[in-house]
């Protein structure tokens, strides 16, 4: 906890004094992979290029077959961005790791984040095709749930990297999953669909859309988003003319800031 407070005020140099001894009482395999990656996120802020490579490579000679999916995705959350590292080659070389043992579940999470580093290095074809990949290996486990987490983080990467029309296809992949399962996330996958029509411009759909969230007043509560669902619809209806809408959203709006 200490480390981890320091990491967040700025001061990786002495962060990394506690975690080398966090490493030193490492008891489990996991526990080491962990804890080479945090040192892994200290060293490349602009401490050490080497020695944040030659943690991370520690971290993924670790990976075996008794390592837990969990720690592997993990891993894969922490290579996305590090300064100065190649991440689709190394994400590659987890993905190699995770065939050879075998795990469908942690190769499936692993092809989607290569599929976000691909995008975020501008080869949106071939993130397109990792995720797509990604979403077959759910499809023949059977897990409506991986579908759709991996669904909506592929929209995500999309939208980001500007190709709008395919992440529509995916987020509402998500959403037809979520539905039969988990009605905040369905929520979630439709605020987010409304979001993605309000940039395409189409208004009609958009509007569908965020009404579709407000259907479900319980959950609003829940969510710093809400007020740009009302805020987007009153503008909408205020820009039709249509002010009897407008102001129903806005006086909602209040009332929903207020609660």
């Amino acid at each position: 906890q200490r480390a981890h407070a320091l990491m967040e005020t700025g001061r990786p140099s002495e962060a990394i004094t506690f975690l080398k001894l966090v490493l030193s009482l490492a008891i489990t395999n996991d526990h080491h992979i962990h804890v080479n990656m945090e040192l892994a996120h200290c060293y490349a802020q602009r401490i050490s290029r080497e020695r944040a490579v030659a943690c991370r490579d520690r971290a993924l000679s670790l990976i075996d077959a008794s390592t837990e999916t969990r720690v592997i995705v993990d891993v894969c959350r922490r290579c996305l961005n590090p300064r100065g590292v190649p991440v689709p080659d190394v994400l590659s070389r987890i993905l190699q790791l995770v065939r050879e043992r075998g795990d469908k579940e942690a190769e499936a999470w692993v092809l989607c984040d290569l599929a976000s580093a691909q995008a975020a290095a501008g080869d949106v074809s071939e993130a397109h095709a990792s995720l797509r990949e990604a979403i077959q290996l759910a499809e023949a486990l059977g897990d409506t749930e991986l579908i759709a987490d991996l669904a909506y983080r592929g929209a995500d990467f999309l939208w980001t990297h500007g190709r709008l029309p395919v992440a529509v296809d995916y987020i509402q992949r998500a959403l037809r999953c979520w539905e039969q399962t988990d009605s905040q996330k369905a929520a979630q996958a439709q605020q987010f669909l409304g979001d993605i029509y309000h940039q395409l411009g189409q208004n009609d759909a958009m509007i569908q859309a965020y009404e579709k969230v407000l259907e479900q007043e319980e959950l609003l509560d829940m969510w710093r988003f809400g007020m740009n669902t009302f805020a987007h619809l009153v503008q909408e209806y205020a820009q039709r003319g249509d002010w009897e809408q407008a102001y129903r959203y806005f006086w909602r709006m209040l009332d929903n800031m207020r609660s």
